[in-house]
């Protein structure tokens, strides 16, 4: 806990601010910040909380260098925005962020560019050139960007620095993928061919494949899934919407479970705990476990590769042919928005059934 006080001279009129905060043991301590502008002893107040929050005590006196608010350094502001982030984000989100913050101080710390007032326009276009000249996805280098540009416009908002100093942030302009087909859902067809494919020859990935293609649930979803969320007497699957929670309204979705979905799930949590997670056995594989199970899959029944997040549109698409509405479809796959459903629906396209409406006489 920290303030500022201010310290007056013998007239009456403000000579300084002081910086007052408590240790861990309660006891008071306090330190002139040796400014006499309230503005300019709040960002130093702001500077000094970071400092203690990352180091757990203020900088030493001979640390200190006076700087104006443009001139903190990047790499400590950007150890302080995953610090921060680390209390509201799960920890695969952080490490996503720490990858994009080491390329962009990679590139910085090349240019001999270590403080926000250094920043410009071309600055950061030479960013955008680079990183793809060297093979990088657009999609990676539009991260990149995007997460920099988050850290920059929070401290403007917390007043650390007083503006973007990149009057123009490139634009990255969307590649239309060389392989189209590997987006959108798999067919009939193709969903019997893997499943019977996983429960004659990977009996453990076909529960996983069948929660995947019945019920829409994302990979990581499937991977915490635990006993207590499997009510089989009303037939419900309860999910926690880690990526799409927005507040306690949105934290769970309850889906209807498939007769055939609750046969192969009442088998596999026939020994469970109601804490203990369905798929146990799972926990210690590669991180991708699902979708290097579902390629090999693929690529044994040659089937085209469509990822596993690939079952999920599939259960979107599945369920708006068979008539039912989009926000319905909507609330099973747990979307805060209806224009994220649509784009999982490939509902547009004809199929055989259609064609044989098709008769000119």
């Amino acid at each position: 806990m920290s303030w500022l006080a201010e310290r007056k001279n013998r007239q009456g009129k403000t000579s300084s601010w002081l910086y007052r905060y408590k240790d861990k043991y309660g006891i008071e301590h306090q330190r002139s910040t040796k400014e006499k502008d309230k503005k300019a002893a709040l960002r130093i107040k702001k500077h000094w909380d970071a400092y203690f929050l990352l180091n757990g005590c203020l900088p030493e006196e001979k640390e200190e260098i006076k700087r104006t608010p443009e001139e903190y350094e990047i790499e400590k502001q950007i150890e302080r925005f995953l610090l921060h982030k680390s209390a509201e984000i799960r920890e695969s989100t952080i490490e996503r962020y720490q990858a994009h913050f080491k390329a962009i101080k990679s590139f910085l710390n090349k240019k001999k560019v270590y403080f926000f007032e250094q920043l410009n326009t071309s600055l950061m276009n030479d960013y955008k050139f680079e990183r793809l000249k060297s093979g990088t996805s657009y999609k990676t280098v539009f991260e990149d960007l995007a997460v920099f540009r988050a850290l920059i416009k929070s401290l403007v908002e917390e007043e650390i620095i007083e503006r973007d100093p990149v009057k123009k942030w490139p634009e990255i302009q969307k590649k239309i993928p060389k392989h189209p087909e590997t987006l959108g859902p798999y067919s009939d067809e193709e969903v019997i061919q893997i499943l019977s494919y996983a429960k004659e020859n990977m009996p453990y990935f076909y529960p996983i494949a069948m929660v995947a293609f019945y019920a829409g649930l994302r990979a990581g979803e499937i991977r915490d899934l635990k006993a207590k969320d499997i009510d089989f007497n009303n037939g419900i699957l309860t999910v926690f919407n880690r990526k799409s929670v927005r507040d306690a309204g949105t934290a769970y979705r309850k889906i209807l479970m498939h007769p055939d979905l609750i046969v192969v799930l009442k088998q596999k949590c026939k020994l469970c705990l109601p804490e203990a997670l369905v798929f146990a056995s799972e926990q210690n594989r590669w991180r991708e476990w699902a979708a290097s199970d579902m390629a090999k899959i693929c690529k044994e029944l040659n089937i085209q590769y469509r990822r596993f997040h690939g079952c999920r549109h599939t259960f979107a698409t599945k369920l708006a042919n068979s008539g039912i509405g989009l926000p319905k479809v909507q609330a099973a796959l747990g979307h805060t928005n209806l224009a994220t459903t649509q784009r999982y629906v490939k509902s547009n396209m004809l199929d055989k059934n259609d064609l044989d409406k098709i008769n000119f006489g």
